[in-house]
């Protein structure tokens, strides 16, 4: 919300911030993963979808896990209607696959990075080896989740 903060809504980004995170946020009392989940339960009865799918993105922050949200919107389906209850898991749902793809492709990132270094470290042990006359050698499979043969 604060990288479109302008002049018009300061006022009002600044009272969220200051009433909701400084003041009832933070009071003793529940931890953050209950105000999380209660929070969520009230967005989804009142049919703030767009808050819905930010507080559920927000609870790797709060630890409020999935089943929490299954838990809550349950009690959304009785106590404030199926339509409301619906409404709230068809967008927690996309908000996962989001998070998810998202963790995916970090995960490849970084497995990719750390091949491309294990290459790298590879190429630089084996470089004197090139650099010598050439010697008969069997290449044999290693396992090695790379896809990398040892030369013998």
């Amino acid at each position: 919300a604060e990288t479109g903060t302008t002049d018009f809504d300061r006022p009002f980004q600044q009272l969220i911030t200051e009433t909701a995170w400084g003041t009832v946020w933070s009071r003793p009392g529940w931890t953050k993963r209950e105000r999380s989940i209660v929070t969520l339960a009230l967005l989804a009865a009142l049919g703030h979808d767009e808050e819905v799918a930010m507080h559920v993105r927000a609870t790797v922050n709060t630890g409020a896990s999935r089943d929490d949200i299954t838990e809550a919107l349950l009690h959304v389906a009785i106590y404030a209607g199926v339509p409301a209850a619906n409404r709230a898991i068809r967008i927690a749902k996309g908000v996962f696959a989001d998070m998810d793809a998202e963790r995916a492709a970090r995960h490849a990132s970084s497995r990719s990075a750390r091949a491309g270094s294990d290459t790298a470290r590879i190429a630089a042990a084996i470089s004197p080896a090139l650099a010598a006359p050439a010697a008969p050698m069997a290449i044999v499979a290693t396992g090695n989740p790379l896809g990398i043969c040892k030369m013998e």
